[in-house]
């Protein structure tokens, strides 16, 4: 198959087939290790253990008193930190879910290492290092649940995301049609911006890049936006030929106004 005719196909099964990501489901846990004063504690030895299976990992604290275990299985763990001149830090029954980024800062307090200080993590803490809502649901909950539900549809895990805040499934009871926050079903951001690598991969190797479907006719902002990365060409039935030209012409105008409007 001819590259260009590979990035076509490529492209349009991103926006209007049924896209698989690959996607890590593993999550992270970091934090910062003090004293009692708020003072960093550098080279202070943290380590985490699987509870769950055989497993042991440390690090040390950089000269800001961070540590981080990137990629780990979800499943639960246990957190120990301790330095010389301070009592061991322990964090048990720490629950890690998939895809989840959590945070344990822990704090020194000074005395003899073999003294310990254990906090039992049964509760989350608030995440600061960025603005991303995470949810997430245990295996053992779904376990749990009829294996046939709502009017004898078999249970689903991905039902679950119609029960998080800004999630609307619109008329339809399928979670697989899930709106977020407003969104469109044909136009999330991971679509979007698997798109726009694309075509700009395919411009700077010079081939050509084409969108087949209706999205960008029915949804005037996809068409610009496809526009706006540089598409060559959208692919539409005859009967919706009228209307993508005009959302492309549209789009087209927009641009070459804020190009004007630049300082040059």
């Amino acid at each position: 198959m001819p590259r260009s005719s590979f990035l076509r196909l490529f492209a349009a099964l991103l926006l209007f087939g049924t896209a698989a990501f690959a996607q890590s489901q593993n999550a992270n846990l970091s934090g910062q290790v003090t004293d009692a004063s708020g003072s960093f504690v550098p080279n202070a030895t943290v380590t985490i253990t699987g509870s769950d299976r055989q497993f042991t990992s440390t690090v040390k604290t950089d000269t800001d008193g961070r540590y981080a275990f990137p990629n780990l299985s979800p499943g639960n763990y246990d957190l120990s930190a301790e330095a010389a001149g301070f009592k061991t830090f322990v964090s048990t029954k720490i629950q890690l879910l998939a895809t989840e980024t959590r945070r344990i800062d822990p704090q020194l307090q000074v005395g003899d290492a073999s003294t310990k200080i254990e906090v039992v993590a049964d509760v989350a803490q608030l995440q600061v290092d960025n603005g991303a809502k995470q949810e997430a649901v245990a295996p053992a909950v779904i376990n749990q649940l009829p294996l046939l539900v709502s009017a004898g549809t078999p249970r689903n895990a991905v039902q679950f995301i119609a029960f998080l805040p800004g999630v609307n499934t619109g008329t339809s009871p399928q979670a697989f049609n899930a709106r977020i926050n407003g969104g469109l079903k044909m136009g999330d951001e991971a679509v979007m911006d698997a798109i726009r690598r694309i075509v700009t991969a395919a411009r700077e190797n010079g081939l050509t890049s084409s969108i087949c479907g209706q999205a960008p006719t029915t949804h005037p902002e996809i068409a610009e936006q496809l526009v706006r990365f540089g598409i060559d060409s959208i692919s539409v039935s005859p009967d919706a030929l009228g209307a993508a030209r005009a959302a492309i012409a549209c789009a087209e105008r927009r641009l070459l106004i804020e190009a004007a409007r630049r300082p040059r």
